[in-house]
């Protein structure tokens, strides 16, 4: 895996895939731990940032900076970023990686995108779940919308375009709709 790549996942039984349409009801950002992405993006980050990746994280970012560098359920390093229900969290890849279903996408983006995207998604960091799964708002996320967002096109990026579909009259992204659109 590389930063950047995006897990699609399923895991069979769970309560929340009745309310998802389509096969694949997670999606997660991988980002390697601090020293991969450090090495993944050291060619480009003095450029961008006038310091390393890692330097960058623990100026801009104090509390995630601290959160990598702190292993979950005492054994494992934190590896992705994902929207679940305690909000936008790290997450260890044996624990997001453990589903019944595993796809991993990867963007064919330059590593100076995938590093925008992976710190657009660092800027929502802590931010609670969207229970109403509202595309439409940024003070909450769901799992596909911090994707979504983190890869977003913009005069800086040019990203990821997906086409949005429609839940219960609003807009919206499901994993199975970036399945598709890869």
């Amino acid at each position: 895996l590389q930063p950047g790549d995006i897990l699609i996942q399923r895991r069979n039984w769970y309560i929340s895939n009745a309310g998802q349409p389509g096969y694949w009801t997670h999606a997660a950002l991988y980002t390697g731990t601090l020293d991969e992405m450090n090495l993944y993006f050291q060619d480009i980050a003095p450029q961008l940032l006038n310091t390393s990746f890692k330097e960058y994280i623990k100026t801009t970012y104090p509390q995630l900076y601290k959160d990598y560098n702190t292993l979950h359920h005492d054994l494992y390093s934190p590896r992705t970023i994902e929207a679940i229900g305690e909000g936008v969290v790290l997450e260890a890849i044996e624990e997001s990686g453990r589903a019944d279903s595993l796809a991993v996408l990867r963007p064919k983006l330059t590593t100076q995108e995938k590093l925008k995207a992976v710190l657009s998604a660092f800027n929502n960091y802590g931010k609670p779940y969207d229970f109403n799964f509202d595309f439409s708002t940024d003070d909450t996320l769901v799992c596909s919308e911090l994707v979504y967002k983190a890869y977003l096109p913009n005069k800086n990026q040019t990203g990821l375009t997906y086409q949005l579909s429609s839940m219960a009259g609003r807009p919206i992204l499901t994993p199975n709709d970036m399945i598709k659109a890869f």
